[in-house]
């Protein structure tokens, strides 16, 4: 599912670069507010996979800005869009917005123009995409340093696959139909984004995935890699 939400704004909204964290608030801030979110994430805290998975990922905001240093700012509409696998969540999300109005987003509280709701199915089994937002890949290391993965490096379609198959247990309720093969089309671009006081490292970038449809449909619909509720990991088809 897909949500587009379209904001009207009655002055110029000043916004940060690095944004994925009080885009990530916002929602969560509409959601805890629902008492169908909480009953919804009290039935995934019992299931096998603990219910710490999040069920969907946003793009950047779109619309015209202007820069102002290391500040855009933003005019009177601008709209961004949610997606999840999960037809609940999804619904939970679009009635939390339409029966309250508005959402607060960078200590400013904004009207909420209009909500579009989507059925776009990513069809086939394979499909060449291009990153939306950075795609993180990492790992956790003994030391506690955290190494990120680059498209072109080996273990890279690993973790891919391993991530892919946790978040579809805990969204779908059993393994996936596939693996997802992966291949870099272009040299991916790093790009560094902060959230609170970490950097993430991730990678603008081309690939090639291929696997059951159901899989493909799934990561277009989840974001693929790490942290898509954070806002990393949407994708197009080219």
């Amino acid at each position: 599912m897909q949500i587009v939400v379209s904001i009207r704004n009655s002055r110029p909204l000043r916004v940060p670069q690095n944004y994925n964290y009080s885009m990530m608030s916002s929602i969560y801030d509409l959601l805890l507010a629902d008492k169908a979110y909480t009953e919804f994430m009290k039935r995934l805290e019992t299931s096998p996979d603990d219910g710490r998975y999040r069920h969907f990922t946003f793009s950047p905001l779109k619309g015209g800005y202007r820069m102002e240093n290391d500040v855009m700012i933003f005019g009177d509409a601008f709209f961004f869009e949610v997606r999840t696998p999960s037809a609940e969540f999804g619904n939970i999300l679009k009635d939390a917005l339409f029966e309250r109005g508005q959402i607060s987003l960078f200590d400013s509280t904004l009207e909420v123009r209009m909500i579009k709701v989507y059925e776009r199915h990513l069809n086939g089994k394979s499909a060449e995409i291009r990153s939306v937002t950075p795609v993180v890949v990492y790992e956790t290391q003994q030391d506690g340093k955290i190494e990120y993965f680059s498209p072109e490096h080996l273990l890279f379609r690993q973790m891919i696959n391993d991530d892919m198959k946790r978040k579809f247990r805990a969204s779908i309720g059993c393994e996936p139909p596939s693996d997802v093969t992966v291949d870099s089309l272009i040299k991916p671009e790093k790009v560094m984004s902060k959230i609170v006081e970490n950097w993430i490292t991730g990678y603008n970038c081309r690939l090639r995935i291929s696997g059951h449809p159901q899989v493909i449909d799934f990561l277009y619909n989840t974001g693929i890699g790490e942290l898509n509720h954070m806002g990393f990991g949407m994708f197009e088809r080219i």
